[in-house]
This record gives structure tokens, C-alpha cells and sequence, in this order.
């Protein structure tokens, strides 16, 4: 359900189904937040009622999704490794960077 919100997000003006299917889903969402929803998902869900995903920054969005995946029983811990070893790398990079800008 989540993934069809996100994807009613990316609308455009005059596209009727996504539009009732976003109305849909936002209702459906907010009645399961207090529901029927572990802590963990509902956490995520409000996350995503608050912020979509696409508008939203990639990297702070993307920290954000490492430590909701981590709670995930099927997660992928390499997967969660890589991810985690891409963003320090990009983050250090920034660091020198900012480093080399004001020298």
C-alpha cells in the first residue's frame, strides 16, 4: 500500500485514477497508522505521509530507509553493508571536499 501512495505522489493534473487511488490509499493509511500497524511500520508510514519519498533529499532519505530496513526479518545484511559503506564513503567525500572549498 505504501508503494502505490508513493507512486499516486507522482501524479499529474488530470490522471482521475491516480488521483482517487491516492485519496484511497491516504485514508486507508492514516486508519492503519492507529490500527493495525506494528510500532516500526507505522513509524515508516508517517514518515512517508509527512515526506514523499521523492521529494525528499536521496541521502537523508536513504539514511533514514537503512535504519527502518535493519528491522526488516528478510533483510539483506550484505546489502544493508554496502549501503551503509556507500554512504560513509559519499559523506567523506563531501567532508573533503568542504575541506578543499575552504582552505
Amino acid at each position: 500500500m505504501l508503494s502505490l501512495y508513493e507512486a499516486a505522489q507522482l501524479r499529474c493534473h488530470g490522471e482521475y485514477v491516480l488521483e482517487e487511488a491516492h485519496n484511497f490509499i491516504l485514508e486507508q493509511l492514516t486508519k492503519f497508522i492507529t490500527t493495525q500497524l506494528n510500532c516500526s511500520l507505522s513509524t515508516r508510514v508517517q514518515h512517508c505521509l509527512r515526506q514523499s519519498l521523492h521529494k525528499g533529499l536521496p541521502r537523508l532519505e536513504t539514511t533514514y530507509f537503512m535504519s527502518f530496513y535493519k528491522e526488516y526479518p528478510s533483510h539483506d545484511q550484505k546489502l544493508l553493508t554496502l549501503a551503509k559503506i556507500d554512504f560513509n564513503e559519499l559523506q567523506e567525500l563531501h567532508l573533503k571536499e568542504v575541506s578543499n572549498i575552504t582552505k
